[in-house]
């Protein structure tokens, strides 16, 4: 792993520790926002289920203090990586990648809450109908909430899927402006590899070939390799001659 791809990866790293990091204060937030629907639809200690279903449906949401936060790590930590990577590149880009372009690439590898927001409300609401079904309060539902994630390892792990989307896309464009064609899959390998990543780690290809495998999750495999949360990652080779498709990579090979 050369010295551009440890500096990545701690910053990587540093992300996922800080939303973590930050975990039940968001979700103190979120049952504070809970409590507030849940009052607002008591009357004498009773509650109307499907009125209460309705309110958090229209107004739960992951808190947006907790959502900026995070767009602001990602914006920043893609800042970050794109300059490692023009640097580790240095002029054999000629200088053609433009603001611009790192603009466009910035806006299109963002967090989607989408998730996060399907995940908090579908359990926040089967806890409140397990209370009013067992008639208990709301006290019962905040503890059983506080032991569950409501959505943080899920914006965790897609912050996390979006910020490796961009370093590889990234990596991989300015690649290109320095006239590489081959790529290694690259990375290690522990017991939880996936047999996909498995298959392929160590070995060479273009991004055309790449670009025709399907790892089942939906996502490319050119930018995100095994899908999501993927350790893995694409090492542009300049000046490498490969004799043969999908080879083991051989250093004799590299100009």
């Amino acid at each position: 792993m050369n010295k551009s791809r440890k500096q990545i990866e701690k910053i990587k790293a540093g992300i996922t520790s800080g939303i973590l990091s930050g975990k039940n204060q968001y979700k103190h937030s979120i049952i504070r926002s809970i409590e507030r629907i849940y009052l607002r639809n008591s009357t004498d200690g009773s509650i109307d289920l499907q009125e209460l279903t309705r309110d958090l449906k229209r107004n739960l949401k992951v808190p947006d203090g907790f959502k900026n936060e995070i767009i602001k790590k990602v914006y920043t930590s893609q800042q970050e990586i794109s300059g490692i990577w023009n640097e580790y590149f240095g002029n054999a880009t000629g200088g053609s990648f433009s603001v611009a372009d790192i603009d466009k690439m910035h806006a299109l590898y963002q967090v989607d809450f989408t998730p996060v927001e399907t995940e908090v409300r579908n359990k926040v609401l089967k806890e409140v109908r397990s209370a009013i079904k067992g008639e208990y309060g709301f006290n019962s539902i905040s503890k059983k909430l506080q032991n569950t994630g409501l959505g943080v390892y899920t914006a965790e792990n897609l912050t996390r899927t979006a910020l490796a989307q961009f370093d590889n896309a990234y990596h991989v464009e300015v690649a290109k402006q320095a006239g590489v064609v081959y790529y290694i899959y690259d990375g290690d390998t522990s017991e939880n590899t996936r047999p996909f990543c498995r298959s392929h780690i160590g070995r060479v290809y273009t991004l055309a070939e790449l670009a025709s495998m399907d790892n089942k999750q939906g996502l490319p495999v050119t930018t995100s390799l095994g899908g999501y949360r993927c350790q893995h990652f694409l090492t542009a080779l300049i000046g490498y001659e490969r004799k043969e498709p999908g080879e083991v990579y051989n250093p004799a090979h590299q100009g």
